[in-house]
């Protein structure tokens, strides 16, 4: 919400905010909710009324050049791009019960989401209780507990051909009476070994990605094992740890595994969640990433129309970044003509190389078109 619903003096005004700051303030929200999808939006006090300060329209009808600028920027990029008529390149949704947001808070801490985000990679979000997605590959990131009638639907669609991943203990094992129930066929491990010293890589398919902590192991995986080598981690200055972690380098076990049901697959990762292991997870298992910034701190997400492709970025650094993007699972060709749809600038770019420059704390809408 921009402007504030309280009275303020003729001093409070001349004081002021800095102009930067207001306009990151202004900036922010609105192009998030381009970055989630979101099609609408409404921009509530936008014109003051009963001393509301910091609107873009002051109470005479006279617009504040250090705010209005940046809403009528975001109409025409709005405009340009029509988000509802956009259609969001991603074929990942993380599964997501309601209730348990409420119940046991899974968005407070949610290991699954964070490391989603942490890798750049965009997503939906599917509510088991209201049926399955129409992505390719779900990742169940809710509470330990489901319905049975959801795990059932969960279960009937990767036999129908979806791709269900589960992480070390992140998988429904009770349902909604809190009875025992493991409605995925989840086959428990037949070891744990401990967190101390333990980094992991994990080859999936062709491709591998680290994750510390915990591992779970299977001797005999019910599917074909993914197997996770020891690798020299953080030096944790525990007693025992760091021997353990230089002795066991290269040592291997099965932590994890894909087992084919029906025309689906359910994979078991027996290891928490990590950006790297999604990453590996995506390519490994055949789903592209769609869009990836080279740059930590900087969020994207793509979305095609009629052939050309909409890039939506945030920089949450607190500096100006220009930086690589990648788009994958998408025909490019070898040029691209590249425009800021808030700046209006537009280059030519080769298609592997494609940069965008981002102000700190800020983002925009690049309108992607091959040649």
């Amino acid at each position: 919400m921009i402007g504030h619903d309280q009275e303020s003096s003729a001093g409070d005004r001349g004081r002021g905010v800095d102009a930067a700051v207001e306009r990151n303030l202004a900036q922010k929200p609105e192009r998030r909710l381009l970055l989630a999808g979101l099609q609408g939006f409404n921009w509530y006090m936008l014109a003051d009324r009963d001393n509301w300060y910091f609107s873009p329209i002051d109470a005479r009808g006279d617009l504040r050049p250090e705010l209005a600028e940046v809403f009528m920027g975001i109409h025409r990029v709005v405009q340009a791009c029509d988000p509802p008529l956009l259609s969001k390149l991603t074929d990942t949704a993380a599964v997501l019960e309601p209730v348990h947001i409420g119940t046991d808070r899974v968005l407070t801490d949610n290991p699954v989401l964070d490391a989603l985000y942490a890798a750049d990679l965009d997503h939906e979000i599917c509510d088991p209780e209201l049926g399955v997605h129409s992505a390719g590959l779900m990742i169940y990131a809710s509470a330990d507990w489901l319905p049975r009638a959801a795990q059932g639907r969960l279960a009937r669609w990767v036999a129908d051909g979806g791709t269900l991943v589960v992480f070390q203990g992140l998988f429904p094992q009770r349902d909604e009476h809190f009875r025992p129930h493991n409605g995925l066929g989840v086959a428990p491990p037949d070891r744990i070994l401990s967190r101390l010293g333990k980094k992991v890589s994990v080859a999936i398919g062709e491709h591998a990605g680290t994750s510390a902590g915990a591992v779970w192991v299977w001797d005999d995986p019910p599917g074909t094992p993914l197997v996770g080598t020891q690798v020299a981690g953080q030096q944790q200055a525990v007693e025992n740890a760091d021997k353990w972690m230089t002795n066991y380098i290269g040592r291997q076990w099965p932590c994890g595994y894909v087992e084919p049901r029906g025309r689906g697959r359910l994979v078991v990762l027996g290891l928490p969640p990590s950006p790297a292991l999604m990453r590996a997870l995506h390519r490994g298992l055949g789903f592209p990433l769609y869009a990836q910034a080279e740059l930590s701190g900087v969020k994207t997400a793509v979305f095609e129309r009629a052939g050309e492709y909409y890039l939506v970025a945030v920089n949450m650094n607190g500096t100006d970044v220009r930086t690589r993007v990648a788009l994958d699972g998408v025909r490019l060709g070898t040029r691209l003509e590249v425009q800021d749809l808030w700046s209006g600038h537009r280059e030519e770019q080769p298609a592997d190389e494609m940069t965008v420059l981002i102000p700190r704390r800020s983002g925009s809408v690049w309108r992607v078109r091959p040649y």
